[in-house]
């Protein structure tokens, strides 16, 4: 997964494929206790340092971009974001 400060789906977090994401020299990987999933986010949503807590959860429909939900008429988005 991965969290964008933009683009077509704003900072809504998508998901790639590991084999079709390249992620940029300041993005980095979140710790999302599960050694399956990795969530990659932008440097540049991060005015104030990383947020402590980052709830996603997913519901249908379908958002205009390249993003592997897309195939499920489902969208992710972010719940709730603490510093």
């Amino acid at each position: 997964m991965y969290q964008n400060s933009g683009c077509v789906c704003g900072d809504a977090p998508q998901c790639f494929s590991a084999l079709t994401f390249r992620p940029a020299p300041s993005d980095y990987v979140l710790d999302t206790g599960d050694a399956t999933l990795l969530l990659w986010r932008s440097s540049k949503l991060d005015r104030s340092g990383p947020p402590a807590r980052l709830i996603i959860n997913a519901k249908p429909g379908r958002r205009g971009g390249f993003a592997l939900e897309n195939l499920f008429e489902s969208m992710f988005v972010v719940v709730d974001e603490q510093s």
